[in-house]
């Protein structure tokens, strides 16, 4: 069966998702296919055109012409039997709807987050109620309705989807975000510390409100036992670094990179940490959410500590797996990597744990095995249609 990857998405270090799905599909069976048209591809582009009325304006513009590009390469594109759009798909989603009218084909939309929620909620880039904020929401809404199944990577988003934007339960399909193998195989706990080592601990991420990373700093004061380091670079970065320079941090307890890394060097960094950290943040969306950078310490059998939340919950046992503490909560948080710092034995354990989450559900293809049932499904019988049934869960 051939599965076509269509539209305007994201690729690079940054944007494991769908890398993660298309390996997951071609271990069972399937052949991936790609028919690919690059738009914002800059660091900051999609921030920009959501963060000024002109921005907006501007990248209205460059919608219209994309939906062009996309409909000539959806008619070139080689033969296929199901279309997996992905994110951001909103105007290859309506592309591909259109050029499948008949419902020939299945149509599957990798929603994975809300434009309005992330833009508006969670980041700021634009008020609540303002024509960009109202456009936005229209947008999740219309390419949702455009799909035959929408994917998303947790229950909690799921839920949104279905309340905020009226998608039917049973067009969507829960898909973790899940990592690839780690590179040269997995490389197990470091070293336990020597007494004159504190324990090393990374933070890798994009600073975006939800990943907390005040908390981090806030912690990296109060924990004698650690060193942090500080990995990429985005919204919350100068506040951070204020807030380091007004606390008197600095290295070696604290190092705020404020670079993005090659994919080989973060993967030695990650390889050398002692613990990874996920996200620390109070944000709604913070709760609905476990980003990259946790399957990717659990794929890494790295002991992990994350925010508590319903969504990290539902992956991950405190203890097990990961150490979660309350989000928004530094001194939690310091406290945790303390007890880690003197307890070799409870990493250890949680490195195992950690790993085996990763094998048993995170993995491409356990990730991808709901969506590969459900693309069987739809070829057979046609495309599915709308029902009232719960999501299913991959």
């Amino acid at each position: 069966m051939r599965v076509l990857l269509f539209g305007n998405y994201s690729t690079g270090d940054g944007y494991p998702r769908l890398g993660v799905l298309a390996e997951g599909l071609r271990e069972r069976g399937f052949e991936v296919l790609e028919a690919r048209v690059p738009l914002l591809e800059g660091e900051g582009d999609r921030s920009r055109a959501v963060s000024s009325p002109l921005g907006f304006l501007r990248a209205a513009a460059g919608a219209a012409a994309l939906r062009v590009r996309l409909s000539r390469a959806y008619a070139a594109a080689p033969a296929h039997d199901a279309v997996l759009v992905g994110y951001p798909g909103h105007s290859a989603v309506k592309v591909a709807r259109r050029a499948n009218a008949d419902r020939r084909r299945p149509v599957i939309l990798d929603a994975f987050l809300s434009l309005h929620d992330t833009a508006v909620n969670d980041r700021g880039l634009a008020p609540p109620g303002s024509l960009r904020a109202r456009v936005l929401r229209r947008l999740d809404a219309s390419s949702c309705a455009a799909a035959d199944l929408v994917l998303v990577d947790t229950e909690e988003n799921a839920a949104l989807f279905a309340g905020e934007f009226g998608v039917p339960p049973g067009r969507l399909l829960v898909a973790p975000v899940g990592a690839r193998p780690f590179p040269g195989g997995l490389p197990g706990p470091a070293d336990p510390p020597p007494p004159a080592r504190p324990l090393r601990a990374l933070f890798f991420g994009t600073y975006v409100p939800l990943q907390g990373a005040a908390v981090i700093v806030e912690a990296a004061a109060r924990c004698r036992g650690a060193e942090i380091e500080m990995v990429g670079r985005g919204q919350d970065l100068e506040a951070a670094r204020a807030r380091a320079a007004a606390l008197g941090l600095g290295p070696p307890r604290l190092r705020l990179t404020g670079e993005f890394l090659p994919r080989a060097e973060l993967d030695r960094r990650i390889a050398a940490a002692d613990v990874c950290l996920g996200i620390f943040g109070v944000t709604a969306k913070a709760a609905r959410v476990v980003p990259c950078k946790v399957h990717d310490a659990l794929a890494a059998g790295k002991p992990l500590v994350t925010a508590d939340s319903p969504a990290a919950r539902a992956l991950l046992r405190d203890g097990v797996d990961a150490v979660l503490v309350p989000p928004g909560d530094p001194g939690a948080l310091a406290a945790a990597l303390e007890r880690l710092a003197g307890d070799a034995a409870l990493r250890a354990r949680l490195a195992a744990g950690a790993r085996g989450t990763w094998e048993r559900r995170l993995a491409p293809g356990k990730v991808a095995e709901g969506l590969a049932e459900a693309i069987e499904r739809a070829c057979r019988r046609g495309s599915p249609t709308p029902s009232q049934a719960p999501p299913r869960t991959a």
